[in-house]
């Protein structure tokens, strides 16, 4: 039933004008003071009302949604979109056997990913992440807990869609995930944990290929980390510290016991993240592990567009990329053209990936696609007239690229949305038109809420600056807005739940760029870097910057991912900035 308009209404859209004016101001301010700008604010500024930003973002994009009630909604209006043939029904039969012994294999196959398995003929939802070790940021426990919301919401209308987390192991072993962060209880600066000088792998191996070291140097990482640690719980006291100790504990059991020398990294990260998901929380999310053998071979044939039609391709990713730039934006990815080749070849010799060069010969219709290894000098590819069958031949050798592994994992699990981040969305700004040129489908595009918590020491260092006449985020006034939040959420006032979440945001944005001005005066760097996760210039966010034991330690392990998850309401926006209240 359609609610009358009240007065909180009006106040709230008269709230949300101004808030546009503001987005507005920033962008024109951003335009004038750097060259080229990320594409994530056309997507924002969109979600907040700017309706020429809506244009461009659905052209970039296409379907733009606000809340999570919206996607539902349009759903329930106009359903999924089907498999198109027999064949692809015939695909995912096989996929399905594949995702049972895999899960089946990880300890993570209980009944509720077995019913979702079986929802992969309708369909999924999805989201992903490289498998960073130890589990990586807590930004992926943010996005398996909206996938899992979301994903709820959509069965409670009777949409029967399987919440699919893609396990991105295509991408080449760099430090980015073999090096992980905490906090440093000493300064601002962060403590940096990283595996790089235990594997015996070259740089650009591809990362489904590599295998976790022996044991001993996880048993030397986690006393690292304990000395870390135990800083931290010196500045808790009494009953909250042996808490604190218990939950940080059963973490480090939980990293042990799924640890297995010799054996995949990214099965250690799948481990880690299957564990809380489907063995505490009974959410069956389906892992998807792109470099599992049998998994390629299901997704070679889907290369074949991109080659055959790789003057198109190129075409279009070029029109995308020079349409960003000429809107004063930052493209993600290096223009593409008519030589490149939608896939990496991984060396057979040591499983480097090689960027080879693709050759059309218009003599006779043949196209040839062949690499060098820079590391050992090997020649290899492949000449003639492709097809389906030749590519599943040479699938051992085939390793995606962001922009072809977005459209063949489309083509085997037919999602209908995808949860991504800023990193993400700013590069599907030009891989979504491309892909549609060559024949490919795309889902509808969200991005998850970034979250800021507290923590005991944080709290204590909070109050400590605003004594001294600081602004930041543990006042009286901020912990209203949150009230007010959690009073809308409750009540299921949906306007009112926007107008909290977006006097959070701001508030959050107001303090972080206060004190970023005021960097240099005693521990407001620290505060910084504790709060925000801004350890330097770069960083911004807690869940983006330290590995998600920061928060869970905090939350304990049996409430880390619902505590992500509570933070979402059918009316929640898209892409805006929250804060945890979370404690022992």
């Amino acid at each position: 039933m359609k609610k009358k308009k009240t007065v909180s209404c009006f106040v709230f859209d008269l709230f949300l004008n101004i808030y546009e004016c503001l987005l507005k101001l920033l962008l024109v301010a951003g335009v004038s003071s750097t060259k080229q700008l990320n594409p994530n604010i056309i997507y924002d500024n969109a979600l907040h009302g700017d309706q020429a930003a809506l244009e461009r973002a659905e052209s970039l994009w296409g379907e733009i949604h606000r809340t999570i009630h919206s996607v539902v909604s349009r759903f329930e209006k106009k359903g999924i979109i089907p498999r198109q043939d027999q064949d692809a029904i015939s695909r995912v039969e096989e996929l399905q056997k594949i995702l049972m012994s895999y899960h089946k294999r990880m300890g993570i196959l209980t009944p509720k990913t077995i019913e979702n398995i079986e929802y992969l003929t309708n369909g999924s939802i999805m989201s992903g992440q490289q498998p960073v070790m130890m589990g990586g940021p807590g930004f992926i426990g943010n996005k398996l807990s909206l996938l899992h919301f979301l994903s709820e919401q959509l069965a409670s209308k009777g949409i029967k869609l399987a919440p699919v987390f893609l396990v991105a192991d295509y991408d080449g072993l760099h430090k980015e995930l073999v090096r992980t962060y905490l906090p440093n209880p000493l300064s601002e600066k962060a403590h940096i944990v990283d595996i790089w000088n235990a594997l015996d792998y070259p740089e650009g191996t591809a990362f489904h290929r590599v295998n976790a070291p022996e044991k001993s140097w996880l048993n030397e990482t986690l006393e690292e980390i304990e000395r870390v640690t135990q800083e931290f719980r010196t500045k808790v006291k009494g009953e909250k510290k042996k808490i604190l100790a218990l939950q940080e504990q059963l973490i480090f059991d939980l990293w042990k016991l799924s640890y297995a020398p010799n054996e995949k990294m990214r099965d250690w990260f799948t481990k880690i993240w299957g564990y809380q998901t489907n063995e505490i929380h009974d959410w069956g999310i389906v892992y998807f592990p792109f470099g599992e053998k049998e998994i390629r071979k299901l997704i070679a044939p889907f290369y074949l567009p991109f080659i055959l039609e790789h003057h198109k391709y190129a075409k279009a990713f070029q029109e995308a990329t020079e349409r960003l730039e000429s809107l004063g934006y930052k493209p993600s990815l290096r223009k593409r053209d008519d030589h490149s080749a939608p896939f990496f070849f991984e060396c057979p010799h040591d499983g480097i990936r090689v960027d080879p060069k693709l050759e059309h010969r218009e003599d006779d219709n043949t196209i040839s696609v062949i690499a060098e290894c820079q590391h050992c000098g090997e020649v290899f590819g492949f000449t003639g007239a492709p097809s389906p069958d030749g590519l599943v031949t040479h699938a051992s050798s085939l390793n995606a690229r962001v922009d072809s592994a977005s459209a063949v994992v489309q083509e085997i699990l037919n999602p209908q949305v995808r949860i991504s981040g800023p990193g993400e969305l700013a590069y599907y700004a030009q891989v979504r038109y491309a892909t549609i040129a060559v024949g490919f489908r795309a889902p509808i595009f969200v991005k998850y809420k970034r979250a800021f918590y507290n923590a005991p020491w944080i709290e204590s260092l909070g109050k400590q600056l605003a004594k001294r006449g600081l602004k930041v985020l543990h006042t009286p006034e901020f912990f209203k807005l949150l009230s007010k939040w959690v009073k809308a959420k409750k009540n299921e006032h949906a306007d009112e739940v926007l107008n909290a979440e977006i006097q959070i945001a701001k508030f959050i944005q107001e303090v972080y760029d206060e004190l970023r001005n005021n960097r240099q005066k005693k521990d407001i760097s620290k505060y910084l870097s504790w709060q925000f996760g801004s350890f330097n210039p770069t960083k911004f966010g807690q869940e983006v910057s330290w590995l998600w034991f920061d928060m869970a330690r905090i939350t304990g392990l049996w409430d880390y991912l619902t505590t992500y998850e509570r933070m979402y309401t059918p009316y929640s926006s898209f892409g805006v900035m929250t804060f945890l209240n979370t404690g022992p």
